[in-house]
């Protein structure tokens, strides 16, 4: 579901970005039943990954409030280089999305990425730096400890990703996980000493699995990796061509193009709270005694997969108009709900910046005197594009059905609460009832010879 921005910052000149890092020596393994010290027991696992090409299954597991969870599958494979043989190089397959940083050949050295079930465009990057490097500049998605490990420059654990720093190592121990010698590493990290667990493979250094909680303001939220190591593969068949494909200015545009019309059922949309609870499509709509859909759902759609925080008056405005909406005896003659929906891309899960974006919505909320809940999906059943790119505040109505009634794009329109509004209770207002058909007009009568 959700969003992590990687904050790998490796100091890299110019001069020498285009050089690998040196080789790792390898250290002596652990003896069988010492358990090495966690100095030793980090050499090791840096050494695993960052003296040859790697490839590992994340199995990602995201845990909130009550243990409810989210879970995903990516595959990684790492390069860290050699020198004077190969320069880094990075694969990664997230799903739909699929980027190569590397070398495309050997004057084009640069990141690209593609969307597997669009096959028209591509996005292009520099690669002056690392790969992980280029993957922190262009994209907010991968919470992969490999990442550092394999392009890291440092000679100590200190960070697994922009969501687990500062760690501090307190102990290691060695057990046996199905069947497999283990030593698991624990510790702590980030200003509050959140736990962390790590499990790594005592005869190879590779990653099993690694626990840890989250610093996030939502209680219990904690994220858990499973590892399993794959073949890689050689590096230089990790490429992804461009060709055939048309370059776009941003990774976002690389989702198909689509944006719902009138009539269109937005049923299939996923939605949940910031603690990962699922929340049915349905309660974006007002209800009956019976508690049965009815009347209208003005949801408004924040899209949350850029940087930025939507723009505060343009909510304003938003919410503004639909509070006037809400209260006009034509549009709310059968009931007005008002929803607020924060639309995530192709991108992961980043607490901080979330945290930040209910705190905008919820203050524009209260001020406006509506609900203030935010709920994040990451269908793009709710997409609004306006002139072909994805809108950043767009208005959806529904009706009882769960169809859509009319779209707004509120784009541009932060002096524009009023005429928005009129809008609004236009398009929600039930259409007058039908009367009796018309008499047909008696034809005249012909004079009789």
């Amino acid at each position: 579901m959700v969003r992590c921005i990687l904050a790998i910052v490796l100091a890299a000149s110019t001069a020498s970005a285009h050089q690998p890092p040196a080789e790792t020596p390898r250290p002596e393994r652990p003896e069988p039943g010492r358990v090495p010290t966690l100095e030793a027991a980090q050499s090791q696992i840096l050494a695993a990954y960052r003296s040859n090409p790697v490839a590992d299954r994340v199995q990602i597991r995201l845990i909130g409030f009550e243990s409810r969870d989210r879970r995903s599958s990516v595959l990684i494979y790492a390069d860290a280089g050699k020198a004077d043989l190969r320069r880094p190089s990075l694969r990664l397959d997230l799903g739909q999305l699929q980027i190569f940083a590397g070398d495309l050949s050997p004057t084009d050295r640069r990141l690209i990425a593609v969307n597997r079930f669009e096959r028209s465009t591509y996005f292009p990057a520099d690669l002056t730096g690392s790969p992980a490097e280029a993957l922190a500049t262009h994209f907010h998605a991968v919470p992969l400890p490999q990442l550092s490990l394999s392009f890291g420059t440092t000679d100590t654990i200190d960070q697994l990703s922009s969501l687990i720093t500062s760690i501090r190592w307190d102990s290691i121990d060695a057990q046996t996980d199905a069947g497999r010698q283990v030593l698991v590493l624990k510790g702590t990290h980030g200003p509050n000493a959140a736990p962390l667990s790590l499990t790594v493979d005592r005869a190879s250094g590779r990653l099993r699995r690694l626990a840890a909680d989250l610093p996030t303001t939502k209680p219990g939220t904690r994220i858990e990796l499973t590892m399993a190591s794959i073949d890689p593969g050689e590096p230089r068949k990790w490429v992804l061509s461009p060709e055939g494909r048309t370059a776009v200015e941003s990774p976002t545009l690389l989702t198909p193009k689509r944006t719902i019309a009138p009539d269109e059922t937005v049923k299939n949309a996923s939605l949940m709270r910031g603690d990962l609870t699922p929340v049915p499509i349905e309660a974006a709509l007002p209800k009956d005694a019976n508690n049965k859909p009815k009347g209208v759902g003005a949801i408004l759609c924040v899209r949350a997969e850029t940087d930025a925080l939507p723009d505060a008056e343009t909510l304003a405005a938003a919410l503004a108009a639909l509070a006037k909406a809400s209260t006009d005896p034509a549009a709310s003659r059968d009931g007005f709900a008002i929803s607020g929906v924060a639309l995530l891309g192709v991108s992961e899960f980043d607490p901080a910046r979330l945290d930040a974006i209910e705190a905008r919505y919820a203050k524009a909320a209260k001020d406006a005197a509506v609900p203030h809940e935010l709920l994040f999906t990451s269908s793009r059943v709710l997409s609004v594009d306006r002139n072909g790119q994805p809108a950043d505040i767009a208005i959806v109505l529904v009706n009882a059905n769960l169809k859509v009634i009319q779209t707004f794009v509120v784009d541009g329109r932060s002096r524009e609460a009023d005429a928005l509004a009129a809008e609004i209770i236009l398009a929600a207002a039930p259409p007058p009832p039908a009367g009796p058909p018309p008499e047909a007009p008696t034809p005249p009568t012909s004079p009789q010879k």
